[in-house]
């Protein structure tokens, strides 16, 4: 599938995410008197934040280059228009080129080829048979499990689709059992306690996690009822 099907395939997941934030969190954010309360002011600070992205997915969409050669494009663009100092260049080429990043994909493609060659990959299928478990299940837990454990989304992206490709993509690829997977670990990784960005984020805010997660636990659940709707409804058989 190419990553323009499956940017679509999971947009209804970010509509969903969109609405359920406003309805539970964006309301209840006390804002303070400003001066000019009119929203240029806010979107142009974002415009000016994240305009190398648009440039990256603008050559990829409309150019038609290879998404490496985008986003390198783009990052050559914001380095003349930033102009950062050497410093700064050397810093984030150093942490983003870091031996845990490294090790963590050599790992993953590893963990890969090993269930390909171990036979690994047939084997979920077979127990899901032999045992009369549903598919759909399977594919939750194993997904959720992965994401809750590592809290990272290269995890169980990189694991559990690998352990379960003879469901997902293997010999055909089916569009509604990658979506459930999608939502599956990502619910599993706003919960966990290992996701960096929601410990790094409760650090600087001096928040407790417990209570971060107890307000995240309904968001989240009504966010897999709207994925599991979705896949109900046969919304993946439209990328078949």
């Amino acid at each position: 599938m190419s990553i323009a099907r499956v940017s679509l395939l999971q947009a209804p997941f970010s509509l969903a995410m969109l609405l359920i934030g406003l309805v539970f969190f964006t309301r209840r954010i006390q804002s303070e008197p400003v001066e000019d309360p009119s929203l240029w002011k806010p979107l142009k600070g974002i415009a000016g934040s994240i305009w190398p992205v648009a440039v990256a997915i603008l050559l990829y969409g409309i150019a038609g280059l290879d998404l490496a050669i985008s986003a390198l494009l783009a990052l050559v663009v914001l380095a003349a228009v930033a102009r950062p100092s050497r410093v700064t260049l050397v810093k984030s080429v150093k942490e983003g080129l870091s031996p845990q990043l490294l090790i963590l994909i050599y790992g993953v493609l590893t963990f890969q080829k090993i269930l390909d060659l171990s036979g690994g990959v047939q084997s979920i299928p077979r127990l899901a048979s032999d045992y009369g478990l549903p598919e759909e299940l399977i594919i939750i837990t194993v997904c959720f499990l992965i994401g809750l454990l590592t809290g990272m989304v290269s995890a169980y992206i990189g694991l559990g689709y690998s352990l379960l490709s003879g469901l997902l993509y293997q010999p055909v690829i089916n569009p509604g059992y990658i979506m459930l997977a999608s939502m599956s670990g990502f619910a599993g990784m706003m919960l966990s306690p290992a996701h960096l960005c929601l410990v790094v984020t409760n650090e600087y805010f001096g928040s407790d996690i417990l209570k971060v997660m107890r307000t995240l636990a309904l968001p989240l659940a009504l966010f897999a009822l709207a994925a599991w709707g979705l896949y109900l409804a046969g919304y993946g058989g439209l990328f078949v």
